[in-house]
């Protein structure tokens, strides 16, 4: 049987009695119209775990109490960061919830030259709270229990100043502008890869430079095939693409 999934970033102990958070309690009394009694399941975001929880009190703030740990399977695949071009709002949430539910790793917003918007501090304070949100709404949907890590924007140039690549990982680009693309359906992936990076431009695409760039620093450019997919649409097609690779390694 299913339960109501509820995220609260705090530490679970059998037998606990908990305070949720305000928009927690409003969504189980006002959204969901559960009562005392009601049985939620509830995880942190931290460990391969959820927990039952009774409801106990409905007052002005929701109570529960913890009465069962369950630990959930960890996920058998490597490690997918998904680098994404920062594309419009809607469709950058979007993105977010699909790569959530298809089990990415760490999302990282890019800030390529090609962008639609421009940002200042507090304007990026703001979407990394809405990206957050939409992270922990994908995990409470999908029955994912570790939350994925958001990282701040970050430039492409700044993006290749910090990342060190390992020979157990794996670095795909997806871009237009180069010429010497692979299939993705040659992409061979060994059981030892432990992090696959997938870098994905926004609605403009990634510039010469910065695949050249990319390239330089141990990205290997893949193609979906003929057609032309939008910025929202490529991220699941790969996300889904290499789940079921990694599925075929597993199995063979």
């Amino acid at each position: 049987m299913s339960h109501t999934r509820i995220y609260q970033n705090q530490d679970f102990s059998c037998t606990q009695i908990i305070t949720l958070d305000t928009e927690a309690s409003h969504k189980l009394k006002k959204v969901l119209r559960l009562n005392n009694g009601d049985t939620i399941t509830l995880f942190n975001g931290k460990e391969n775990a959820e927990y039952r929880a009774c409801i106990t009190s409905m007052a002005k703030t929701t109570t529960v109490e913890i009465k069962q740990k369950i630990i959930t399977a960890s996920h058998n695949t490597a490690n997918m960061h998904l680098i994404q071009g920062i594309c419009r709002q809607d469709k950058m949430d979007f993105v977010i919830q699909k790569a959530v539910e298809l089990g990415i790793a760490s999302f990282t917003p890019l800030i390529n030259e090609n962008k639609h918007h421009s940002f200042n501090k507090k304007a990026i304070s703001k979407k990394m709270q809405h990206w957050q949100k939409v992270i922990i709404s994908a995990c409470e949907q999908s029955g994912c229990n570790v939350l994925p890590k958001l990282n701040p924007p970050i430039t492409p140039k700044d993006f290749l100043n910090n990342i060190k690549l390992l020979a157990t990982d794996t670095a795909l680009l997806f871009s237009l502008h180069d010429e010497k693309q692979l299939s993705l359906a040659k992409l061979k992936l060994s059981k030892q890869t432990e992090n696959i990076f997938i870098l994905i431009g926004s609605e403009g695409g990634f510039t010469k430079e910065e695949v050249t760039g990319f390239i330089q620093n141990g990205f290997t450019n893949y193609s979906l095939g003929t057609q032309i997919l939008r910025a929202e649409t490529a991220p699941i097609v790969v996300l889904s693409i290499l789940k079921y690779l990694w599925d075929l390694k597993l199995s063979s």
